[in-house]
């Protein structure tokens, strides 16, 4: 059984095993860096899509990574006003930025996240 399969691992965790460690060197770091700028280009698209048509049932479930890691929502069956559960009801949080996101972007202070935010101003 592999390493994962024994522990509880995070978003950054997946990361780091699929695409290398950011703290390495040479080719390891530059995969990281790659799949950090692809995951906060789509992260920024994906909050900006869920804000305008105010996609609901943001879990972690409806989220895939493609191999370069970019996000993915695969569940479009709430949008606009419709609700799981609640019928007709606005969301409360504009987009899904868990810690495992903020994580993965380098931090608040990261470049990734740097990178998000500026993605994410463009975009509005």
């Amino acid at each position: 059984m592999s390493e994962m399969m024994n522990r509880n691992c995070d978003l950054y965790d997946y990361f780091r095993k699929n695409f290398g460690s950011p703290s390495s060197k040479g080719d390891q770091k530059k995969s990281f860096e790659k799949a950090q700028r692809a995951f906060a280009d789509s992260l920024a698209a994906y909050s900006l899509v869920c804000y305008v048509l105010q996609i609901k049932d943001r879990h972690n479930a409806n989220l895939l990574l493609d191999k370069e890691g970019h996000l993915i929502h695969i569940d479009f069956g709430f949008m606009l006003t419709d609700a799981p559960g609640k019928g007709l009801k606005f969301e409360t949080a504009p987009f899904k930025l868990s810690a495992d996101f903020v994580r993965i972007l380098g931090g608040l202070e990261g470049e990734g996240f740097r990178r998000f935010r500026n993605s994410m101003v463009t975009g509005f």
